[in-house]
């Protein structure tokens, strides 16, 4: 019965305590500080303006031969020079384990990007790795967007430089060819 008194007593002390203590107007957590300083106030200087500028959409192929852009097998993220039809094979690109100048492992992973100028649409595309199709399949991009592809299974290799080719057969012609140095797995 003791304790339950000094218990209540102590709570009504702390509560007192908690009220006491509390300011009446808030205050705030941020302090204000003056700032003194004795130049002028800055004004906007005027600079030079830009002005936008549009330049002339590429012109399709009319032989109907597809585009070969080479590469040095870094696949950088130029546009195609030969975008045609809206499409632009954007870059390819081999993913694994780069030692150097080669590609080590054995294998490496093969991934493109496509971009798409106008309304959205389905295209054909064809994997080719040293000549030979390796790969053939149809996808869908968006209105003015973009689609990353790989390549159902990723080129093995035990040594020496392939040749990798996206090609887009449908609804245009459009290729990008890529040399991949995969190193010799001798020297491991």
């Amino acid at each position: 019965m003791l304790v339950a008194v000094a218990s209540g007593l102590c709570v009504v002390v702390l509560g007192g305590a908690i009220l006491w203590l509390t300011p009446t107007t808030p205050t705030s957590m941020t302090a204000k500080l003056a700032v003194v300083d004795d130049a002028p106030p800055a004004t906007p200087q005027a600079g030079p303006t830009r002005t936008a500028t549009r330049t002339a959409p590429p012109s399709p192929q009319t032989d109907g031969t597809p585009s070969t852009i080479a590469d040095d097998g870094t696949g950088g993220d130029t546009p195609a020079d030969g975008a045609v039809g809206g499409f632009a094979i954007a870059n390819v690109r081999p993913a694994g384990t780069r030692d150097g100048v080669c590609w080590a492992g054995g294998k490496v992973t093969l991934r493109a990007l496509v971009r798409r100028t106008g309304e959205a649409t389905s295209f054909d595309y064809t994997w080719v790795v040293d000549g030979a199709d390796v790969a053939r399949s149809t996808a869908l991009i968006a209105e003015n967007g973009r689609r990353h592809l790989a390549a159902p299974r990723p080129l093995r290799s035990t040594g020496g430089s392939h040749s990798v080719t996206l090609r887009i057969t449908a609804p245009i012609a459009l290729q990008r060819t890529i040399t991949i140095t995969m190193c010799d797995q001798a020297a491991y």
